[in-house]
């Protein structure tokens, strides 16, 4: 694509990923078209999510706060993990995310003693 075609996108916008045309592209079109793009760039072991951590370590590496990097999904997913952790009997002590300067432990913000209760709460 040409610079001229490049189309800027409002940073209100929803979508991360567009067609050339500035649509949404499906979901099984993305995952078909990462694939490929790993197949010929000869990339293996990379899945699409790593794309997220890699965001965030750039975003840490920038300055930006850690605080402002554990966003709601890491919080939703941690949950998850002491929630199936308790069912299987396996304590999760912490979640760390590390910043170039700085980390965020989930443990230390209390953030996993309110998950045990939480699943306490829902037994």
């Amino acid at each position: 694509m040409q610079k001229n075609e490049v189309k800027v996108r409002s940073l209100k916008d929803d979508i991360v990923f567009t067609s050339q045309a500035g649509t949404k592209i499906g979901k099984c079109n993305l995952i078909r078209t990462f694939a490929q793009a790993l197949e010929m760039a000869d990339i293996e072991g990379f899945i699409f999510h790593c794309l997220r951590h890699t965001f965030a370590t750039r975003l840490a590496q920038n300055g930006v706060d850690i605080y402002k990097i554990a966003s709601s999904e890491d919080k939703a997913i941690t949950e998850d993990l002491v929630f199936a952790g308790r069912i299987m009997k396996i304590k999760v002590l912490d979640h760390i995310i590390i910043g170039e300067e700085q980390f965020f432990s989930f443990a230390d913000e209390g953030l996993i003693k309110r998950y045990n209760t939480n699943y306490d709460m829902k037994k």
